[in-house]
């Protein structure tokens, strides 16, 4: 398979819009560098004004700047022939398509083969989205020898007679190499074999479709799209099998539901179309569900109570305990100083107090809640 029919197996003949962005990876060659002091300042759409002796007429073609070029474009590799070089000339210019020429790329273009637009990316002169139109002029400081390719080294562009720190960019330039390349003759065959191919695409792509639809998003999406144009009536053939999957999914819904929010979303979904007579099942699951999570909730929040009495009985029996301990450290104390410091007496004695008073009552509520554990169990963190 030559490189041109490799190259058309990438080109879409659908009619999309392929947009124009930049491979950097492209520009490997020693002669395809980037320029990073060029600017520009533009905003310009370009035509030509060529024609070939073919008939592939420059002319058609519509210019447009891009600061990144789009893989997805055909790659197009400009390069001067070393064998037709002499001592006037560098040599023919020829064209590469989709690869890198032996002698390295001197300029590249993207060609977008459906809207018929080339793709100009030079580094240092592009803006996202221009067409080119008017005058382009990229900033080259007369003072600095640039060694990288960028506008400032591009065949594409000439000296201007308004400054020489400036050089313009010509469409009439792109357009002379590309017809001494013979590249518009190519475009054009590529074009017209692309065209030819379209109809095959498109009714491979119609029946890929048709044979991946096996889930009922596919399906949807196959009939969304073709729905306007179904020249086999396969939408038609769909409906069983969509019938199917539909029934098989309600049956799996029903069964993976497990509370009042599964049962509810599933009698919305099926209200109108119930295809396994599910619905009525599922309304009573539903009144089931919503009474066992009530009865869930309350337990959960019986339980809830139950723990914090027993926290609160636990916390009033540790504190009588340090209230006690604290007591008999104070007369010990006092046993060897004679002195009591009656205010710690008093502090823990009143701590003791009010756990004596408060446990008995909070155990009363526990009981009542139906709690289960002796008040001795709960004070020992039982």
């Amino acid at each position: 398979m030559s490189s041109i029919e490799a190259l058309l197996q990438t080109v879409t003949g659908s009619g999309a819009i392929i947009t124009a962005s930049y491979n950097a990876g492209r520009r490997s060659c020693h002669s395809c560098k980037v320029m990073k002091a060029a600017t520009v300042a533009f905003a310009f759409v370009g035509f030509f004004v060529h024609t070939s002796p073919a008939g592939a007429a420059a002319s058609d073609w519509t210019l447009k700047s891009s600061s990144r070029m789009d893989p997805e474009l055909v790659q197009i590799c400009l390069y001067r022939d070393r064998a037709t070089a002499g001592f006037f000339s560098p040599g023919k210019w020829k064209a590469s398509i989709g690869e890198v020429a032996p002698e390295g790329c001197a300029e590249w273009l993207g060609a977008d083969l459906v809207n018929q637009v080339l793709v100009v990316s030079v580094p240092g002169f592009s803006q996202p989205g221009g067409y080119l139109a008017g005058r382009a002029d990229a900033y080259c400081p007369e003072n600095q020898v640039p060694h990288e390719y960028s506008a400032c080294t591009s065949s594409f562009f000439g000296t201007s007679s308004d400054s020489a720190n400036y050089r313009i960019f010509h469409s009439s330039a792109v357009g002379a190499i590309g017809e001494e390349a013979g590249l518009f003759i190519t475009l054009e065959k590529m074009r017209a074999d692309n065209m030819a191919e379209a109809p095959r695409k498109e009714r491979e792509a119609y029946l890929r479709a048709f044979e991946n639809a096996t889930t009922l998003s596919a399906m949807a999406q196959f009939e969304k799209t073709y729905q306007g144009h179904d020249p086999d009536r396969l939408i038609e053939t769909l409906a069983p099998k969509k019938e199917a999957l539909q029934r098989t999914r309600q049956r799996e819904l029903y069964a993976s539901a497990k509370t009042a929010k599964d049962y509810g979303a599933f009698i919305a979904e099926y209200a109108t179309s119930d295809l396994e007579k599910l619905t009525p099942s599922a309304k009573t699951k539903l009144a089931d569900a919503e009474r066992r999570e009530v009865m869930e909730s309350e337990s959960l929040k019986k339980r809830a109570e139950l723990v914090e009495f027993e926290r609160q009985i636990r916390y009033c029996a540790s504190m009588t305990a340090r209230a006690q301990d604290a007591i008999e450290r104070e007369n010990k104390i006092a046993q060897v100083s004679g002195y009591v410091n009656k205010s710690i007496l008093r502090q823990a004695g009143e701590t003791i107090v009010m756990c004596r008073e408060h446990n008995p009552k909070i155990y009363a509520e526990y009981r009542k809640k139906g709690g289960l554990k002796t008040l001795a169990a709960i004070g020992n963190g039982e």
